[in-house]
């Protein structure tokens, strides 16, 4: 308030500072009770049979109803739409996993918003149709992990010819092939996608 700041939104029912009858739900649909401090107020609405409404807001005071429901509602609704768009999006593509450390949610959270600000972004500087958000995440984030590859060189091994087909691990492809190179220092098999061959004048290198 100091900062003239407010506050309006939304509260969960199992905070013990809220007064037991607000959270009563066994009452007449479109019913709303209030309870009010100094500097803040609070609403309990029943928009529906056994759903119980819980706002809190330091913006109004004893604002009456429009129309059917309470001024808090309207104006909640009229303001924080774009909070509602967000948890849907976020929905159907996440990277939030169950955990107990809130550093990583806070950072799994921090993730899904860049994304979604990041497309936002993208459709309002590129004239291209929009994107399928699907596609749009993948690029995203293949690109930022590009940007922390390093790239190390890969080693090339010196192989002579041997009797024979011997089944060799390529580290390379990550599988497991035949081959009848060997390594000139060492004997052992290599792949023959990734060695090199000398001749005798060189081998000795």
């Amino acid at each position: 308030m100091t900062r003239k700041c407010t506050l309006v939104g939304t509260i969960r029912k199992n905070k013990k500072e809220l007064p037991k009858y607000l959270l009563e739900e066994n009452r007449p649909v479109g019913s709303s009770r209030y309870a009010f401090t100094e500097d803040i107020t609070a609403l309990s609405y029943i928009p529906k049979r056994k759903k119980n409404v819980l706002m809190l807001s330091t913006f109004h005071g004893r604002e009456g109803n429009i129309g059917s429901k309470p001024e808090m509602i309207h104006f909640y609704n009229s303001t924080k739409g774009g909070i509602g768009t967000v948890d849907q999006l976020i929905s159907n593509y996440t990277c939030q996993r169950t955990t107990r450390r809130w550093l990583f949610a806070v950072f799994c959270n921090m993730l899904d918003i860049s994304a979604i600000n990041a497309q936002v972004l993208y459709q309002q500087v590129k004239t291209e149709p929009l994107q399928d958000r699907r596609i749009f995440i993948r690029n995203f984030c293949e690109n930022i992990i590009a940007s922390f590859k390093v790239s190390v060189p890969k080693p090339i091994l010196k192989a002579s010819t041997i009797s024979g087909s011997r089944k060799v691990f390529c580290v390379q492809e990550k599988t497991i092939k035949k081959t009848r190179k060997r390594c000139t220092k060492c004997s052992n098999p290599v792949c023959e996608n990734h060695c090199i061959l000398l001749c005798d004048n060189c081998k000795e290198i």
